[in-house]
């Protein structure tokens, strides 16, 4: 399809995929049960708190111990795109992150990972990794039974008052974005002017976008129920399609995972085991939120 190699990419994922990817890819894909060994995974990872601490070989740095939020997205991703929404593993990952909610509706990555010299992305108290770190717990969110919660709420009121209808988030990292497609997408419904400025800015960045985002993109765009069709997605494809090896897979940083969930995704016009069908939920979130604010006394419905 599209001149993507479906084929070559899959086999080349179960070629050389390490242990872990190997069982998450042949339970998303390949119709295997492999649900147990997975969750028994990253259960052994989990902390008590909830949170995952950061491996170097997983997310290029390593904070020993110490759970921090940069990791636990990056496993909560991973978890939510096998479907494993209402597993243990998930509920502790997501009450993990919503304990480090600030009162502005806020998240920021815990304070002792400084200690651990994080790279400029993962350090505590940075605006600009309180933007994408926020952004990406609500994007997460809204794709489970938090989606209707006052928390986040509370955390997309915070991502509109950062937001300004002429350059969207401002930041010099180009997470806020990618993560802006899943919240507007899913909170308002891809017709929102809001992801549409998001898109916008996705394309206006186009030359320093990482090859190796193209797959969270295309989870976040499935997420929020974004079509083939749209001139994003279109414009991925392109770019998976020239920039494909001719052994079937991409070599700019994709994990084995993104190779299979990028070429899979474009065959079946989805990722996922399941369907979030966003502007229909959108509609009714953002009514049911409306109305519980309306109860509470809260100025502006």
């Amino acid at each position: 399809m599209v001149g993507i190699k479906t084929k070559s990419a899959v086999s080349y994922v179960l070629r050389a995929a390490k242990p872990i990817e190997s069982l998450e890819f042949r339970h998303a894909f390949l119709a295997e049960d492999h649900k147990e060994e997975i969750l028994g995974w990253y259960l052994e990872r989990q902390n008590a708190d909830g949170g995952f601490p950061a491996i170097r070989e997983r997310i290029g740095f390593s904070t020993e111990r110490c759970s921090c939020l940069a990791m636990t997205l990056r496993n909560l991703r991973r978890l939510l795109l096998l479907g494993f929404l209402d597993e243990d593993v998930t509920k502790e990952a997501l009450r993990f992150l919503f304990a480090h909610q600030e009162d502005d509706g806020s998240f920021n990555e815990v304070f002792e990972v400084r200690s651990y010299g994080v790279p400029e992305w993962a350090v505590p108290g940075d605006k600009d990794v309180v933007l994408w770190q926020t952004a990406a717990v609500i994007c997460y969110a809204l794709q489970t039974e938090y989606e209707e919660s006052r928390e986040v709420g509370r955390g997309v009121e915070f991502l509109d008052g950062k937001w300004t209808l002429t350059d969207g988030f401002v930041s010099r990292f180009y997470f806020p974005q990618i993560y802006g497609l899943g919240v507007f997408g899913l909170w308002e419904g891809a017709e929102d002017e809001r992801f549409g400025k998001c898109a916008s800015n996705v394309s206006r960045i186009w030359g320093r976008l990482p090859l190796w985002e193209l797959p969270l993109m295309l989870e976040i765009c499935n997420a929020a129920g974004v079509g083939l069709e749209h001139p994003l997605i279109k414009r991925a494809v392109s770019r998976l399609k020239i920039s494909q090896n001719p052994m079937g897979y991409w070599i700019d940083g994709f994990s084995q995972l993104g190779s299979g969930c990028s070429s899979r995704w474009l065959q079946r016009g989805s990722c996922r085991p399941y369907r979030v069908r966003a502007a229909t939920k959108a509609r009714r979130r953002r009514a049911h939120f409306h109305s519980r604010r309306r109860e509470a006394g809260c100025v502006g419905g």
